[in-house]
């Protein structure tokens, strides 16, 4: 009987955007904003670029010459190149990706409800909260948009690397960086944008010191490129042979850190609801990356001038403290930074 010819991805592009995406999902979109306003902004930068070219590329760089080499998944290509008594090494790595998918899966099914919901519907920050909780708390509608989730993704699957893998990726991957893109330019024009920005830029070289920084740096780094996952090893399954496995990795590496960087103004704005005091209505489609405030809301009193630059340590400090208690995948991130920004100013009334 005649063996299926394995498919091979078409042409280089076709194995970066699939790498890509890959690698990019919640871990540089929701994800990191919110680890780098906990970890100092510029500081949490300097360690993660780091992490970035001393870690994440040589890693991806094994999994994808492990897999053109050998041809085989994880578990195979592990046993080809040390033994087959090996193979459980693989296996492992194969069995913690399929736990992170279970994970993913699930926030995917979030992201299609709030993408749903985000034609036509505006709502303020205040209302939020109620809104999650209401879906969340509802016996049908999260098992419904997991479901969903799991259903395309298994038709893409099902179609090939070709007719599925590939051909999807050429389509959302582009997509995804033409709305970046728009939502950095919208977040540089908002109100805010310029504090924001100055305390994303500005490191504090005594975080430096805190090995904190460095390990979220570091973690952050794995969920920014998919290294350690095993998927670039199946990937390198199906790479031609001609392609360069030394710059297909750093090309993908780069580009799939690429959303965070484009990110960064929307950080910015971010960080901004921390010198404002109320939170004005936002799209939902925005809830994975932070509220944004956009005027005060009725009723509440104007928000007071910015401490002075002689209380910075006091708001770094007041915001680790702050942070310590804070749910650690709360979408209500302008809310965290408002009270924060209420310790802050009481600290230096206080001092003063």
């Amino acid at each position: 009987m005649a063996q299926t010819p394995r498919e091979e991805f078409t042409s280089r592009w076709g194995i970066l955007l699939t790498a890509i995406g890959m690698a990019v999902g919640t871990g540089n979109i929701w994800r990191f904003p919110r680890v780098a306003a906990e970890n100092g902004g510029g500081s949490f930068l300097i360690p993660w670029m780091i992490f970035l070219f001393v870690w994440a590329i040589p890693l991806l760089l094994a999994e994808f010459a492990l897999g053109k080499t050998t041809r085989r998944g994880p578990a195979g290509a592990v046993g080809a190149l040390i033994g087959d008594r090996y193979n459980w090494l693989g296996v492992f790595v194969g069995i913690v990706t399929c736990f992170i998918m279970f994970y993913y899966s699930v926030v995917t099914g979030w992201c299609l409800k709030y993408f749903v919901a985000s034609f036509g519907m505006s709502f303020s920050a205040d209302q939020a909260a109620s809104y999650w909780i209401g879906f969340t708390t509802d016996p049908i509608q999260p098992v419904f948009f997991h479901f969903i989730a799991m259903l395309v993704g298994c038709i893409v699957i099902y179609k090939g690397v070709v007719r599925g893998i590939e051909r999807t990726n050429r389509i959302l991957i582009p997509a995804l960086f033409l709305l970046l893109v728009i939502a950095a330019i919208r977040a540089v024009t908002l109100p805010g944008a310029t504090q924001g920005l100055a305390y994303l830029f500005t490191p504090e070289w005594e975080q430096l010191g805190n090995y904190q920084v460095w390990l979220a740096a570091l973690t952050q780094s794995a969920w920014s490129t998919g290294a350690g996952w095993g998927l670039l090893t199946t990937y390198g399954v199906y790479i031609r042979n001609k392609e360069p496995v030394a710059l297909t990795t750093f090309t993908t590496a780069l580009l799939s850190s690429l959303p965070s960087l484009l990110l960064l103004p929307v950080l910015a704005r971010f960080l901004a609801c921390f010198f404002r005091t109320a939170p004005g209505s936002f799209r939902p489609f925005f809830f994975l990356a932070a509220a944004a405030p956009s005027a005060p809301s009725p009723g509440l009193a104007p928000a007071p001038p910015p401490p002075p630059p002689a209380a910075a340590p006091m708001r770094s400090a007041a915001l680790r403290r702050m942070s310590a208690s804070w749910p650690r995948d709360s979408f209500d991130s302008c809310a965290f930074l408002r009270r924060a920004r209420a310790a802050c100013l009481a600290a230096a009334a206080s001092a003063a």
